[in-house]
């Protein structure tokens, strides 16, 4: 995993729970275990975003995305949360997905946005939770960790 602006330190407890905590991206100094551990949660959500559409685990047909997205006004489409860490699960996981409208799209928008999430879950083969917008805690949380599938450039 690739770590920007975190300085790797020596070893560490939990090199014994997994060789990728070996060096975890923070100082252990004063803290506890428990504290120790929400530090290397909280690092290890700082990381910048290296996954491509290729190395998702479920399948994206761009071209099915980008017709979805031209029909209802989607200009940009980004996928979220556990997809894009190695926690997600295919049979549990649904799929977190921002899509940014143009804003004439927005306004003739109607109740039929309710059924875009289902319209994606079939091109992609996994729950999807859509949204337009992000709570700004949420926002400022996931930071970069987000993955454009369709951008219209």
């Amino acid at each position: 995993m690739n770590f920007t602006g975190i300085r790797i330190v020596s070893s560490s407890p939990f090199s014994q729970l997994s060789p990728k905590f070996a060096n975890p991206p923070c100082s252990l100094g004063y803290l506890s275990v428990t504290l120790a551990r929400v530090c290397i949660i909280l690092c290890f959500g700082l990381r910048s975003n290296q996954m491509s559409v290729a190395e998702l685990p479920i399948q994206i047909d761009p071209r099915q995305v980008a017709v979805f997205c031209k029909d209802r006004g989607i200009r940009r489409l980004s996928l979220f949360g556990s997809v894009l860490r190695e926690d997600f699960d295919p049979v549990r996981s649904d799929v977190d997905v921002l899509a940014e409208f143009h804003p004439e799209a927005l306004s003739r928008l109607g109740l039929e946005y309710f059924g875009y999430g289902e319209d994606l879950s079939q091109i992609i083969g996994a729950r999807v939770d859509l949204c337009s917008r992000l709570n700004r805690h949420i926002a400022r949380s996931i930071g970069n960790e987000m993955l454009s599938i369709y951008d219209e450039a």
